[in-house]
């Protein structure tokens, strides 16, 4: 089972030092992703980084190296996992980080469950509304 998040920055040049220290995690994928041009245009700049993590552990790696980076830069991400969205920045990657983890895990899980019982994960994130 794998955990997905989209990192976006406001300066899609920055992704690519990103993708640069991730690319030696194992169990870690980054790939670029950017949409296609309308026609007659010229390709546009990334529009965020996708990363794959293959397990916990590569999902704690992957968040170090984030950590890592955020703290070299003076740059705002915006990490999306499921529903979920994170604004993160080198002052605040301490106690955003965490919370990005847990959620990641807590959809893994969510997941898993999903696919031994046949049904679709619920809200892993506890974003939902109870009230009906």
């Amino acid at each position: 089972m794998t955990a997905e998040m989209r990192i976006r920055t406001r300066d899609a040049a920055d992704l690519g030092s990103l993708r640069a220290m991730l690319r030696g995690l194992d169990q870690v994928r980054a790939t670029p992703y950017t949409p296609p041009p309308p026609p007659g245009r010229l390709g546009a700049a990334p529009e965020y980084l996708a990363v794959l993590c293959g397990g916990s552990g590569a999902v704690t790696m992957a968040l170090a190296v984030v950590r890592a980076w955020l703290q070299s830069k003076t740059t705002v991400i915006r990490i999306e996992v499921g529903d979920a969205s994170f604004s993160v920045t080198g002052r605040n990657a301490e106690t955003m980080l965490p919370e990005v983890r847990e959620t990641l895990l807590a959809l893994r899980a969510a997941e898993a469950t999903a696919a031994d019982d046949g049904t679709s994960p619920a809200d892993p994130a506890g974003d939902h509304d109870d009230r009906h």
